[in-house]
């Protein structure tokens, strides 16, 4: 019987180095999800952190209002996108006004590298339970 071409730990390294180099290719898994607002209660306007989606053709985002108090209660969020995360303009149409809970998903399929999410709370004690997540596909 011929003796085996690599002993376990060379073959281990082996079949590591391929995995790592499929992710870095991205061959893994061609989504890439992320979330913009993490869920939180928020009583101010704000805005997220960027995100960087690399160069991904396809983005869908979702904005998720869980709970809402206060009188007359507004959000109007947004998305805002960048080619070098420095200079941001607004991507498409701002999500509908929001008054109580509810759930919209916006898709995409032109938009520079950077995003992320800006949003402005309005009305009297406003508070407003909601999160941003994104998945770009490649």
């Amino acid at each position: 019987m011929p003796s085996p071409k690599y002993n376990p730990a060379e073959l281990l390294n082996l079949i590591l180095d391929e995995a790592n180099l499929a992710i870095r290719k991205r061959h893994v898994n061609a989504y890439l999800t992320t979330v913009l607002l993490a869920s939180g209660a928020r009583t101010a306007s704000g805005e997220g952190s960027s995100t960087d989606l690399g160069n991904t053709k396809e983005l869908v985002v979702t904005l998720d209002v869980t709970a809402v108090g206060g009188t007359t209660p507004t959000l109007d969020a947004k998305l805002q996108h960048s080619p070098d995360g420095v200079k941001w303009s607004d991507l498409g149409t701002a999500f509908a006004q929001k008054t109580g809970v509810s759930r919209e998903v916006k898709a995409f399929t032109q938009y520079h590298r950077y995003v992320k999410a800006v949003y402005i709370i309005g009305g009297t004690t406003p508070s407003f339970t909601f999160s941003v997540e994104a998945t770009a596909k490649e």
